[in-house]
């Protein structure tokens, strides 16, 4: 899965359909917070990992042969920990572990086809 990310410091006009997904702003604070977050866990020894950001709660997901290891005590306290260190207020273990397009599950036919 790659990413592409593009800053800018304004925007004038008009957005356009995407067929790429669903688009949105996000801030450089929370984009951090995922992305160490996202290191920790990889520092950690986890193979596939993805932090999804809803607000302030990190959505961890892993491949499920690792769901044993994040569940033990002292490594699940470490994670929740330092991810809420980074800024989140709750910490959240996806049960269907990494995928890739899990942002797009919830929105309809409609909002796939042209982006909102």
């Amino acid at each position: 899965e790659y990413m592409h990310l593009f800053t800018a410091t304004g925007f004038t006009g008009q957005v356009k359909e995407c067929d790429e997904g669903q688009l949105e702003w996000i801030s450089k604070e929370k984009l951090m917070m995922v992305d160490r977050a996202e290191q920790h866990l990889l520092d950690m020894g986890f193979h596939q990992v993805r932090v999804r950001i809803h607000g302030t709660i990190a959505r961890i997901e892993i491949l499920p042969f690792e769901f044993e290891k994040i569940l033990h005590e002292d490594i699940r306290k470490e994670v929740y920990e330092k991810l809420q260190s980074y800024g989140f207020t709750y910490v959240a273990l996806d049960l269907m572990g990494y995928r890739t397009g899990s942002m797009n599950e919830t929105l309809s036919e409609e909002e796939k086809h042209y982006g909102g």
